[in-house]
């Protein structure tokens, strides 16, 4: 089965994805660097909308924009944000994370611990990776899903 999902920034871009059909929406902060985490508001809005509709609210996990590396500070802060949002009904995570050309299997193991029992994601930062068999990394990982702009 396909599903679609479009990405959006703002409440009228979840109306666009009802409106649509669509499966679910990656619910992002500054689209135009790639997505940070949303306002928890913003989330919290997004999940009263989508209430009961069979639209997915999945939020991106993401402090900031540039490269998928991260420090445990940032680590920790997106951790922070995956618990906030998971509480707020959220019904999954999009997340990635990096450490020398390699997906972070530690800041991925913290992130989807944190993520409990919701679908976790792995974003574009897969992109990035050479290894040929990431995506068995990953689905050993606990990943649920990958995102994808296609790689080289």
């Amino acid at each position: 089965m396909t599903a679609l999902e479009l990405a959006v920034t703002d409440l009228a871009g979840l109306r666009v994805a009802l409106d649509l059909g669509m499966d679910r929406v990656e619910l992002c902060g500054a689209l135009e660097v790639g997505g940070v985490t949303p306002s928890l508001s913003l989330a919290a809005a997004a999940v009263r909308l989508a209430a009961g509709s069979g639209l997915g609210v999945h939020p991106i996990i993401r402090v900031r924009a540039g490269g998928f590396t991260y420090d445990d500070d940032e680590v920790a802060v997106m951790v922070a944000d995956v618990r906030r949002l998971v509480e707020l009904g959220v019904d999954g995570v999009v997340v990635g994370a990096l450490r020398d050309g390699a997906v972070d299997l530690a800041a991925l193991a913290a992130l989807r611990d944190a993520a409990g029992g919701v679908p976790v994601t792995f974003h574009r930062a897969v992109d990035a990776v050479a290894d040929p068999d990431v995506l068995d990394v990953l689905a050993d990982a606990g990943v649920s899903r990958v995102l994808t702009a296609g790689g080289e």
